[in-house]
């Protein structure tokens, strides 16, 4: 059975990348509780590139814990709290074919 294990936001920031200042919302945080999904994306989340990111259809990014556990192999550590590769829901038990 598939389950949302996590629900994730965060707003856009400013930061130095390559020696530019771009602004991403890459960054996400487990909140508790439910969260609302609007037509552009969920309640407290942003993006910080609407041209590739958010909007009508792609609203809501989903990540598997299952490829937390492939970069967690690959880098032979133990990763950080959910939502660190930008996903807004972290689920489990639903391969990215059946999303």
């Amino acid at each position: 059975m598939s389950q949302v294990v996590s629900v994730n936001v965060g707003l856009p920031a400013d930061v130095e990348w390559h020696g530019k200042i771009v602004r991403t919302a890459i960054w996400k945080r487990p909140v508790n509780g439910r969260v609302m999904a609007r037509r552009i994306n969920l309640d407290g989340d942003g993006q910080g590139d609407r041209h590739g990111h958010g909007g009508v259809h792609r609203a809501v990014m989903v990540y598997q814990v299952a490829s937390y556990r492939y970069w967690e192999q690959v880098l032979r550590r133990t990763l950080g709290e959910y939502g660190m590769f930008g996903e807004n829901l972290t689920v489990d038990g639903l391969p990215d074919d059946e999303v």
